[in-house]
């Protein structure tokens, strides 16, 4: 059973169990005219992390209702985070899970500079844990970001890159980073397929 989705303006429980170890997924989307993009990869990748964890994921018609409604700017996030919900004292999870569901949709104005001239990046002293368990999903436990977005104040460094090891670097900490190491063929080659994918997303 799907606890219902929380408004802005309401707290989550005390006893939310992504509120207190960090117990859930999330997911960060752009809405373009108030429609999702890529909302059908964004959905299945919160779903695979609901099935690692061992989270009953949400039904569609509840995770498409999140951006439902006249959009508020040309270009908002929407924030979607699903918890296993309430639990009493512990690590083991109650007998009956009831996850939570809380979304939230916010203007974004992108800084076109930086995607037009490139950022100053830095790489973390920081060192990443190696867990398999939790590769590849976007879960709710970032103690390590935070912990490396400390490492700097200076506004100038728009980026800080994370490693396993030195020369390792698999993770960052804010919005998306493109390397631009590719040849012009190769170059080429991806944005056709992005392309390709925009398009279909577009007249589905």
């Amino acid at each position: 059973m799907m606890s219902p989705a929380l408004p802005d303006n309401q707290q989550v429980p005390f006893d939310d169990r992504g509120f207190a170890y960090g117990d859930g997924v999330f997911e960060t989307v752009l809405l373009r005219a108030g429609a999702p993009v890529l909302w059908d990869y964004h959905t299945a990748r919160l779903k695979r992390g609901c099935q690692r964890l061992g989270i009953p994921a949400p039904c569609q018609t509840s995770l498409d209702a999140t951006w439902q409604g006249a959009p508020t700017a040309a270009l908002e996030v929407l924030k979607l985070v699903i918890t296993r919900g309430s639990g009493g004292r512990g690590y083991a999870e109650p007998d009956i899970v009831s996850p939570r569901l809380l979304s939230r949709r916010t203007p974004f104005q992108p800084l076109v500079s930086r995607w037009q001239q490139g950022v100053t990046v830095r790489l973390c002293n920081l060192r990443l844990g190696h867990q398999p368990c939790l590769a590849g999903i976007k879960h709710l436990n970032r103690l390590e970001n935070v912990l490396a977005r400390r490492e700097w104040s200076d506004t100038s460094i728009a980026e800080g890159l994370l490693a396993v090891c030195i020369q390792h670097e698999c993770d960052h900490l804010n919005g998306k980073l493109f390397v631009d190491y590719l040849s012009n063929l190769k170059r080429d080659r991806i944005r056709k397929k992005l392309e390709k994918i925009h398009k279909a997303q577009a007249n589905a």
